[in-house]
């Protein structure tokens, strides 16, 4: 931007946004971008733009480690905690509706809410993204019990970038920065750091790549292995 622009001196401001007022806050002008979790959808477009995919994610269901719990199904009748405001919200109450699995769904505003919520049994698991789940039960295995996230999807949610809608100078930034990027092999390194090497923590997730995603990097340009 600074380089579109000619603006040596143009300041980054970090906000905090939540799943309930980010959209209103990429859409007032408030915020230019919005780096987070956020799924690429119809009815979101229609409110706001999205980067190209910089993640496949999906919904699932993260429990306390139990073997007689194996799938979504065998959760039937419990209390599920959710972020309110999140595709992930939406997924599980028509999951339950669909299949009469009559899930008594808790909505929290924040996913540590969520996450606090099946620690302290209040909740029998949390419903979110699956790659949100993974980190969450990778961290706080050693500090506090032993978390599953179970195989089943709920749904899939390509993760983009948001930023505001009629805005064409600043779409073909977005877009041209992401090929660039593709094509330097900048957003598989990035991946990679973040995903398949230690983290500063000292955790390491170990999530490989999904053909999903890589095939969306290399339709912007990256090379192939």
């Amino acid at each position: 931007m600074r380089t579109e622009l000619s603006v040596d001196d143009l300041q980054v401001k970090y906000l905090s946004v939540n799943p309930q007022n980010r959209m209103a806050m990429v859409a007032s002008g408030a915020v230019d971008l919005e780096c987070g979790q956020t799924t690429n959808n119809a009815e979101r477009r229609a409110t706001v733009a999205f980067s190209p995919v910089i993640f496949v994610s999906g919904t699932k269901l993260l429990v306390k480690r139990n073997p007689k719990v194996k799938s979504y199904r065998d959760l039937a009748g419990r209390t599920i905690a959710v972020t309110e405001g999140t595709t992930n919200e939406a997924a599980i109450r028509s999951v339950s509706a669909k299949e009469g699995l009559n899930f008594k769904i808790v909505p929290v505003r924040e996913n540590d809410m969520a996450f606090a919520a099946v620690q302290n049994g209040q909740a029998d698991a949390w419903a979110g993204d699956d790659v949100v789940l993974y980190a969450t039960a990778a961290e706080a295995k050693s500090a506090s019990g032993d978390f599953a996230v179970l195989t089943d999807f709920i749904s899939y949610d390509p993760y983009g970038i948001m930023y505001r809608r009629n805005d064409p100078q600043l779409e073909a930034l977005v877009q041209r920065t992401f090929e660039d990027l593709a094509q330097a092999r900048e957003l598989a390194r990035t991946y990679e750091q973040w995903f398949l090497r230690k983290l500063p923590s000292g955790t390491t997730l170990g999530i490989s790549m999904s053909p999903q995603l890589k095939a969306i990097f290399e339709a912007l340009g990256q090379a192939t292995d």
